[in-house]
């Protein structure tokens, strides 16, 4: 069974944890590559919603392009940039000057890409949310460390991350490492940052 399937994510159950937390996810993709048999590949609005549609109080999202289904015309300014993934110790040299900068605000996921090294997609069945939470954390901790909780925002990156694990389970994730912070902590990086950064009202 190729890895990403609802069928293979749908092997690892879990309840939900803090069901009432308000959580705004602030990246997602829309697409439809139907050049390949990668489930993750195409993913519309009615799948998010599946995903999204799973215990946990997820109040908006936020759409991020990703050079799917654009116009064929248009103008040269409105072209995509492309993103660029580091090695760890530059990376971590590279964050740290970054955060100096008081405007910049951070998202953190995409952990569950293959390029990652944690190899979740390969296993027979995925992986929990308590382990999850427990090989994200080193990452997760040095960039709030860097930024502070009231300049990051948790995000799902799907459906790029259901490669690796649900929607569900990675938002047990979430708030089994956040338990740490405090209540006010927890809230801006599960959706106040979120929210403020997009101006979105969905109170």
């Amino acid at each position: 069974m190729p890895y990403g399937g609802n069928d293979w994510l749908a092997l690892t159950q879990e309840e939900t944890i803090e069901p009432e937390i308000p959580i705004c996810d602030p990246h997602h993709h829309f697409w439809d590559f139907r050049t390949t048999r990668i489930p993750y590949q195409r993913y519309l609005l009615h799948e998010l919603i599946a995903d999204i549609d799973c215990g946990h109080n997820v109040r908006s999202t936020v759409f991020i392009e990703a050079r799917a289904m654009y116009r064929a015309d248009g103008p040269v300014e409105m072209l995509p940039v492309g993103e660029v993934d580091e090695v760890m110790t530059a990376w971590r040299s590279g964050m740290a000057e970054l955060a100096k900068c008081p405007n910049v605000l951070l998202k953190l996921g995409g952990i569950g890409m293959p390029r990652f090294g944690f190899d979740w997609h390969t296993r027979d069945r995925p992986v929990g949310s308590e382990e999850l939470a427990r090989d994200m954390a080193p990452l997760l901790s040095f960039c709030i460390a860097q930024f502070g909780p009231d300049r990051c925002m948790l995000e799902s990156n799907f459906p790029v991350d259901k490669v690796s694990f649900s929607h569900h389970v990675l938002y047990n994730a979430f708030k089994r490492f956040s338990t740490g912070y405090s209540p006010a902590e927890r809230a801006a990086l599960l959706h106040n940052t979120a929210v403020r950064a997009y101006r979105i009202s969905d109170l």
